[in-house]
């Protein structure tokens, strides 16, 4: 072990390249010099395990990475790199443009779910992709290359190639990369398995080596909880990296691959599902779905729930039915691209300019809050759009245009269809569903009878549904909202804090309580007349009547609105729920949540998943039953907060301080399932004032 002829038996010829890094492990310990980094400290993003630098050791001429599951689940697992950090002094570190690197190694056991990556990363470390990862070990139980590459969004846009290939990995192989401007070939115990000439990496990469575990949703790689198997090691005997002094030779020519037309389906919780190269057709499914299109004509379809949408190359179109809820859409190409609406009529359908986390692009709005964001987009040509299963209006409706001017239109009986235009207009629904859009200028809009939409368009404009559960889009301008008991149960998409106002006709302050709330899955501030009556603004929390522009009987110095209980129930994806002023009902139901009570006495039930609960003020009650997972609280009072554990007794319990993360607490494991709830800042053991069994 530890020498450059424990190669296997069909070594590669090395004319041609001159070896510039060299690593047998034949010490007592790391070098350094050759290993500035070795990661610990830090959670993966998947939650299935955490760094530890203690896992990475030297002896016998090779090198361990090991692996280990932990009490809660949780595995602690070692990795390396060759980059030098920041501010490393001359000398350390590796890294390289252009090359080949070997790499002998082997696994303890080959086990779903856990396994060794050996990789190049960039050695600046300031930005990604670009990686290419020589080894991975998928759930397939075969080894997999996959080269990560920039897409068009720039920095951490992700898109990937992989290809998997027959593999025991807990037998020893040496791993090769040649890496040329022109391509990559991956060899295994001297053999090519695969070659690439696709987005090469032109910039310098060091070399990472490191264990990864999974979880039951990463989709290719899978859990290893299942398994039984706890611990396994990953042996690396050497690891050499070499220079190529020759010239570049022509790749093998390869046949053309076979392009696929790929028909992928999702399932009801939240899936990833990409294209090939071929004209795919890709449907999401209920949850909240990924879906890339890759290249190719393809058609994309996220289903039910808020979804996000690659199209990748080619003529694709989107599919959005009445019901699929609000989707983010990435690379759409007008002129090129489709959106295909069904089950909406021409009137239904806006368009605005919209902006979140600093990336502008195009709101499609649709009734009952339902949407589309084209990300990057400004206007969509009359081509970009098709609509399908177009309702049919009733025989009567009215479908109504007002001039440049200022224009009176009212509706009929039926649903109506009523567009001010420019001007200054006045816009008045009667019985029926009715559409009523102001346009430009500084409109009236009223609903009266029926499920109303209402959409200011530019200017200040001034909108109330009137009876039936209507929608308010107010648009750009200083808007008015109003609100008097009687007008049933109505909603506005784009109230702006600051600048629109709440009109309250006829009502004191005697007569408004407020509650955050969730409604259709969208989070908001709702207010509530002692008649029923109610007024929901998308996107808002807890706020002062001043910034509402309330006026009249509320406090014009800013009071906050009278505080109530409000039930937020999340879904079974991953929630942020957030309470108010008032004792407020939180429960995150499945996926891991992250609930908020804020104000008041609260009663917080993460569910299933693994949560993070945070009380506020007041005597908050924490729930946990069995099964639900791990969850974190960070704030829970002793002597205030309460902790109530159904199904369990105090004999279930084994209590222990601990530090996780650099932040002491009180570890409670339930014993059960890897049931676990950890109190952040709690330094001494529960007793039975500080919990409820049930």
């Amino acid at each position: 072990m530890g020498t450059t002829t424990d190669i296997n038996p069909t070594p590669l010829d090395m004319t041609g390249w001159n070896t510039v890094f060299f690593d047998g492990f034949n010490g007592s310990q790391l070098d350094w010099q050759k290993w500035p980094i070795t990661y610990g400290g830090s959670m993966y993003w998947n939650g299935a395990f955490y760094w530890d630098g203690s896992q990475v050791t030297v002896g016998n001429g090779e090198l361990t990475i090991g692996m280990d599951k932990q009490a809660n689940g949780i595995w602690s697992v070692g990795g390396l790199s060759s980059a030098p950090y920041a501010g490393a002094p001359d000398g350390q570190g590796n890294g390289f443009l252009y090359g080949r690197v070997e790499i002998r190694a082997k696994a303890s056991v080959e086990v779903t779910g856990a396994g060794p990556c050996f990789l190049l990363w960039p050695t600046s470390n300031d930005h990604w992709p670009p990686e290419v990862d020589i080894l991975e070990t998928p759930a397939s139980g075969n080894g997999m290359f996959t080269n990560h590459w920039q897409g068009p969004a720039g920095n951490n846009d992700d898109w990937y190639a992989s290809y998997e290939f027959p593999l025991d990995h807990s037998q020893w192989h040496t791993y090769t990369l040649d890496w040329f401007p022109d391509r990559m070939t991956l060899y295994v115990d001297g053999k090519a398995v695969y070659t690439t000439t696709q987005n090469i990496p032109h910039e310098r990469m060091s070399v990472g080596l490191q264990g990864h575990v999974g979880t039951a949703t990463d989709g290719w790689y899978g859990s290893p909880n299942a398994s039984g198997v706890n611990s396994l090691d990953i042996s690396v005997d050497w690891v050499r990296v070499s220079q190529f002094t020759g010239s570049v030779t022509p790749p093998p020519v390869t046949p053309a691959p076979v392009v696929t037309n790929l028909t992928l389906t999702g399932t009801a919780g939240d899936d990833a599902l990409a294209g090939g190269a071929g004209a795919d057709t890709i449907g999401g499914g209920a949850g909240s779905d990924d879906l890339q299109g890759g290249a190719g004509d393809d058609r994309l379809a996220g289903g039910a729930g808020d979804d996000g949408l690659t199209l990748g190359a080619g003529a694709d179109v989107v599919v959005f039915t009445k019901g699929d809820g609000v989707d983010w859409v990435v690379d759409f190409t007008p002129g090129t691209d489709r959106l295909e609406l069904h089950g909406f009529a021409a009137a239904q359908v806006f368009t605005k300019a919209a902006s979140y986390w600093g990336m502008a692009g195009l709101d499609v709005l649709l009734p009952n809050g339902e949407k589309l964001f084209l990300q990057g987009v400004t206007a969509l040509g009359a081509s970009d759009l098709v609509l399908k299963d177009v309702p049919v209006a009733a025989p009567s409706g009215l479908v109504l245009a007002g001039t440049a001017g200022n224009d009176t239109l009212k509706g009929g009986a039926l649903a109506d269809s009523l567009s001010g235009g420019a001007g200054h207009d006045y816009l008045q629904g009667f019985a029926g569903h009715d559409t009523l859009a102001g346009g430009a200028g500084n409109d009236v809009l009223l609903g009266n009878d029926g499920h109303d939409l209402l959409l200011g368009g530019d200017g200040d404009d001034q909108l109330r549904g009137h009876a039936g559960s209507d929608i308010l889009t107010s648009g750009l301008g200083v808007d008015r909202v109003y609100i008097a008991k009687g007008d049933g149960q109505d909603r506005v998409t784009d109230f702006t804090l600051g600048t629109d106002k709440v009109v309250l006709s006829g009502i004191t302050a005697a007569d408004v309580t407020a509650k955050v709330a969730v409604v259709s899955g969208i989070a908001g501030l709702q207010l509530t007349l002692t008649d029923g009556t109610s007024l929901f603004l998308e996107g808002l929390s807890a706020v002062t009547a001043k910034q509402l522009g309330l006026s009249g009987s509320f406090a014009a110095g800013g009071t906050a609105l009278p505080a109530t209980t409000a039930t937020v129930l999340g879904t079974a994806g991953d929630d942020w729920l957030k309470g108010g002023t008032g004792a407020d009902d939180l429960q995150g139901g499945a996926g891991s949540d992250d609930l908020q009570g804020l104000g008041g006495n609260d009663v917080l039930r993460g569910g299933l998943g693994d949560d993070g609960l945070t009380g506020g003020a007041g005597a908050d009650l924490f729930v946990f039953a069995k099964g639900d997972g791990q969850d974190w609280v960070v704030d829970f009072a002793r002597g205030t907060d309460r902790l109530r554990l159904e199904g369990y007794a105090m004999g279930d319990l084994a209590q222990a301080v601990e530090t996780r993360w650099g932040m002491a607490g009180l570890a409670i494991d339930l014993g059960t399932g890897g049931d676990e709830v950890f109190l952040q800042g709690v330094t001494a053991v529960l007793t039975g004032t500080d919990i409820v069994f049930a």
